[in-house]
């Protein structure tokens, strides 16, 4: 962090004290950088030069990154007009938000050219996988109210379907090329729809898309409508999503995270394309189901390979039974990827869950890989699921097969033996994987070997395993491996957040009392500045999206985080991209320090001296100040 905490603390001081507390905790205090001399900068001529003959994205940081850089330069140099690495497409704007000359929110509504501005923002904020930062995703959630038959334009009301669609088509041509913000693009975009032609036929005129060189997806990486089209109303998304030329919507699916109402009609112009869209579809519960009704094996395969979760492989892999209501076979091609992917991948990570998973499905080839490769996370219940998948697909012979009657060893090998010596081995086998599954059962077994709750599990498993955990607590891999699992009920899960402090940050999102159990009982880590993927692991607290999503107030999370001096670096960290979050945890903060601190300089002193080694909130730091000093 550049900036202290006690510095920071003194955000909250009237001017006068927090001076003379400066004064007399000099050993604490930020040594100021001296000033460099620079050389003098026509900002109007830079911003009008940058405007008509783009300067590289390393060129505007620097400029944006002086100290004397206006606002009103600034923010024309923030928008990635000049072809170049991505990299560096964000650092003027970067630089711009740690500033805090400009917010996000700024640069959306005021900068220019619109389209490049909105497209940097975007950027920016991406973390991974395509996923944004919750406090900017939201930003543009409200910006996306300006798009035609959003609403939010000026006449938008007035607008048919067949008047928003040609706005779009109009939008998306003229977007990367229009000079003014983006309300006003948004604006003009609703004019042109409303002043069209009835009576000649929707059209993209494809000679006015941004290319380089002819037809080629690289300026669709920069000018991508994916995001804003995701925003847009799905009625028109699928209109114009079946205009578009095949290199845009190529260009369209590089972007990750795409809510159903894009991907769908994506997939319906581009069968070709179905498995690709599907593995960068958003991945709640209800997009999965939405995209797994298509019923297309493409759509299931490319599920299963790119998005490896317990709820979305399990269904993958159910849709492929014999008896299944609408069975869907995974296409030879997607099974062989599937079998690639379980040689590259180790097997003790949790991502080749989707192919353990596969003793649930029909395909013999896929169900004896499982059991090739992961007997120990299946456990014995795991292999005997897959014994009697094999058996219902391919009969009794499927068991007496070298490729499989090799692979099992002890009590397996004894089940299926007998179930084979037995006019009824059917029978008997259901019978020995329901003794297995049964939840005191399942239980021990994970006990034993915790990579064996990463499977689904009846509703009736829970009640059990919420006793036997009471009674004698599960190893904490295990517990947590069972708390991040969706049908976790929150008796459980709970718990574990309270105890866990590596589960707590993932499961804050179940409720407001998970968040609130993860800041009571764990310390926040140290706050790093945001950073984008591409340099290195992005740190984004997850706090960021609880407080963004109101899981948790701004006010509980100023009382509860802990300790104080992380919750100031905390605050100072998510300022630049979350500036209104920030504001109201200060204003918080004031007042709790202006309640407990008052005018008493003596106070003061004392907080900023006991800041760095307090462990507790601030709260009971400007308690314990105040007591402190009132005593002396």
């Amino acid at each position: 962090m550049t900036t202290s905490g006690i510095e920071l603390l003194l955000h909250s001081a009237d001017p006068k004290i927090a001076a003379q507390v400066r004064r007399r905790v000099t050993d604490t205090r930020d040594a100021a950088a001296p000033p460099t001399a620079e050389p003098r900068v026509d900002w109007p001529v830079v911003a009008a030069k940058h405007l008509a003959d783009p300067l590289s994205a390393p060129e505007c940081a620097a400029l944006v990154a002086r100290r004397d850089c206006p606002r009103e330069a600034a923010l024309v140099l923030v928008a990635a007009l000049a072809p170049g690495r991505r990299t560096h497409a964000t650092d003027a704007l970067e630089a711009a938000l740690r500033r805090g000359i400009l917010t996000p929110r700024d640069v959306l509504w005021e900068a220019r050219p619109g389209w490049s501005a909105m497209r940097t923002v975007e950027q920016y904020a991406s973390v991974r996988d395509g996923e944004l930062l919750a406090p900017v995703d939201r930003l543009l959630d409200e910006s996306a109210a300006l798009l035609p038959g959003n609403g939010g334009s000026p006449r938008d009301a007035e607008l048919s379907e067949d008047d928003a669609v040609a706005a779009w088509l109009w939008l998306i041509t003229h977007a990367p090329t229009y000079s003014g913000t983006f309300p006003e693009l948004c604006a003009r975009a609703v004019e042109e729809g409303l002043t069209r032609d009835p009576g000649k036929p929707l059209a993209l005129p494809e000679r006015a898309l941004p290319r380089v060189q002819g037809l080629t997806q690289e300026p669709w990486r920069a000018h991508t409508p994916a995001g804003m089209l995701g925003r847009a109303q799905p009625g028109i998304v699928d209109r114009v999503v079946a205009f578009l030329p095949v290199y845009a919507i190529s260009g369209i699916i590089e972007h990750r995270r795409l809510p159903p109402h894009v991907a769908i009609p994506v997939i319906r112009h581009r069968p070709d394309l179905a498995g690709p869209v599907a593995g960068r579809i958003r991945r709640t519960p209800e997009a999965v189901a939405e995209i797994l009704a298509l019923n297309l094996p493409h759509v299931h395969g490319g599920l299963l390979y790119y998005a490896p979760d317990i709820a979305g492989a399990h269904r993958v892999h159910l849709a492929t039974r014999i008896n299944a209501p609408d069975r869907i076979r995974l296409a030879s091609f997607d099974r062989q990827r599937m079998r690639h992917l379980t040689e590259a991948e180790d097997p003790a990570d949790p991502a080749a869950l989707r192919c353990a998973l596969a003793v649930y499905g029909h395909h013999p080839d896929l169900i004896r890989e499982a059991l090739r490769l992961y007997q120990e996370r299946l456990g014995t219940a795991g292999i005997l699921r897959g014994l009697l998948s094999l058996w219902q697909c391919r009969g009794r012979t499927a068991l007496l097969d070298p490729r499989v009657s090799r692979l099992l060893t002890g009590e397996c090998a004894d089940i299926a033996q007998a179930a084979l010596r037995s006019p009824l081995g059917y029978r008997r086998l259901r019978a020995a994987l329901a003794e297995h599954e049964e939840p005191l059962a399942l239980t021990a077994a994970i006990r034993r070997n915790p990579h064996q709750a990463y499977r689904p599990f009846p509703a009736s498993f829970w009640p059990v395993l919420i006793d036997e955990h009471a009674r004698d607590p599960l190893p904490k891999a295990a517990a947590r491996i069972l708390a991040l699992n969706p049908d976790a009920p929150a008796a459980f899960t709970l718990g574990v957040c309270t105890a866990d402090p590596d589960a707590a940050p993932i499961l804050a999102h179940r409720s407001g009392a998970h968040a609130q159990a993860a800041l009571r009982h764990h310390p926040l880590p140290p706050p790093e500045p945001f950073r984008r993927p591409d340099r290195g692991d992005p740190d984004v607290p997850w706090y960021v999206r609880e407080l963004t999503h109101k899981t948790i107030t701004l006010s509980e999370f100023a009382d509860l985080a802990f300790p104080a001096q992380r919750l100031l670096q905390a605050i100072d960290a998510f300022a630049p991209y979350f500036p209104d979050g920030a504001a109201e945890a200060r204003d918080h903060l004031a007042a709790r320090a202006d309640t407990s601190l008052g005018a008493d300089p003596e106070a003061w002193v004392i907080a900023a001296r006991i800041l760095p080694d307090f462990p507790g909130t601030f709260p009971e730091l400007v308690t314990t100040a105040a007591a402190a000093a009132y005593h002396a």
